[in-house]
């Protein structure tokens, strides 16, 4: 669709952009404080936008392939892997749990 039509493509353009910009933010803070390790921002960015995008898109699709519960614990278990190298199990899961509902939630919203 975006290929085909300008108008999409500029809303996409701005709307994605302005989605990903959002998740560095919260990607470069969590670095900033000492949360999360280094992380290239933008790839992180994308890597977590597609895996929002994806679970949003199947649970569109079919609410028999997951429970959106399942999805929140992917997101969790995403966030608690890119932030393990910096904290104990504990911290990580607390920290995780919180990032990955606020972007769950970003995610959802956008939509």
């Amino acid at each position: 669709m975006v290929a085909h039509s300008p108008e999409i493509r500029a809303v996409h353009d701005r709307t994605y952009g302005k989605y990903r910009s959002i998740l560095e933010t919260l990607l470069g803070e969590l670095v900033k404080s000492g949360v999360a390790p280094r992380l290239k921002l933008r790839s992180a960015a994308i890597a977590l936008s597609a895996l929002l995008d994806g679970l949003w898109v199947e649970l569109s699709l079919s609410s028999e392939t997951f429970k959106p519960s399942e999805a929140i614990a992917i997101c969790e278990d995403w966030g608690k892997r890119a932030l393990q190298r910096r904290l104990s199990a504990n911290v990580a899961r607390k920290t995780s749990q919180n990032v990955a509902s606020r972007l769950v939630i970003l995610s959802f919203n956008k939509r």
